[in-house]
């Protein structure tokens, strides 16, 4: 499961209201998920890597997802210099 620790919130949220990250993104959402996945992300080195989403979170994520192993992937891609990230049914 992914820890809303991992999992940075957009600095928008109001007082009192529960963020959407912390209160949808989580395991029983990521196991509905059962298409073909891949998951790209920025990492090139412990310092060089996507600021915006924890790596580990990602990973988190990627692993507690429905899809069947063999159906899903994930791949760092340290030429992509960016701190975007995607999960792309296939």
């Amino acid at each position: 499961m992914v820890n809303a620790a991992d999992v940075p919130t957009s600095g928008k949220e109001k007082a009192g209201r529960t963020d959407k990250v912390d209160s949808r993104m989580n395991k029983e959402t990521f196991e509905k998920v059962t298409q073909p996945s891949l998951s790209l992300y920025y990492y090139k080195n412990e310092e060089e890597q996507d600021p915006t989403v924890k790596v580990s979170a990602i990973l988190a994520m990627h692993e507690a997802l429905g899809t069947p192993d063999d159906l899903k992937e994930a791949i760092a891609k340290a030429e992509a210099g960016t701190r975007n990230w995607l999960l792309l049914p296939l």
